[in-house]
């Protein structure tokens, strides 16, 4: 409190790490080959499956060998958060709070949904076109999902609280966030 009792300042501080999950490893496990392989197989006959349908598979002439790789040596995440706050007291059992909060988060998880891109050509403005039919980066696999961990989060936000006391224990709040 400061001065004359009608004004409280309040802060706060932290630093949480955010855990790097253990579905990430074995999301790696089991998304690549030979545990992981997409093929199409139709015009199946009653009774082909799952035997048949499986060697249906298999066999495709289209199968699309995927890969999802993960950072080897990751950073460790993490999340600071802060607040600051002065509430005033307004008298007629009103007060008025006033809040700056904020979050910043280092090295959390992001993905790319597909690193295996067709290599551009440049066009003569200087422009890069992605042909359809192009070379992908390697032609052995149709997708290589990439994870790592250099993202990162941001929040700032101004909070506002008016509250008055009222009668019979009944009281009235009116917040706004922005």
């Amino acid at each position: 409190m400061a001065g004359n009792g009608h004004t409280v300042i309040r802060g706060g501080y932290g630093v949480y790490p955010d855990l790097i999950l253990s579905h990430f490893l074995l999301l790696v496990g089991v998304r690549n080959p030979p545990f992981f392989l997409l093929g199409a197989a139709g015009n199946l006959d009653i009774g082909d499956f799952p035997n048949g349908g499986y060697e249906a598979l298999a066999n495709s002439p289209t199968p699309s060998l995927r890969v999802e790789r993960l950072d080897p040596e990751p950073s460790q995440p993490y999340v600071q958060q802060w607040n600051l706050n002065v509430e005033q007291n307004l008298g007629f059992d009103s007060s008025l709070r006033v809040a700056y909060v904020g979050s910043h988060g280092l090295n959390l998880s992001a993905i790319t949904r597909d690193a295996n891109l067709v290599q551009p050509t440049t066009l003569p403005d200087g422009r890069l076109f992605f042909p359809e039919d192009g070379q992908k980066i390697n032609p052995l696999f149709s997708r290589i999902r990439n994870r790592t961990f250099d993202a990162h989060s941001f929040y700032h936000g101004l909070q506002t609280r008016l509250q008055r006391r009222l009668r019979e224990g009944l009281l009235f709040n009116v917040g706004y966030t922005f």
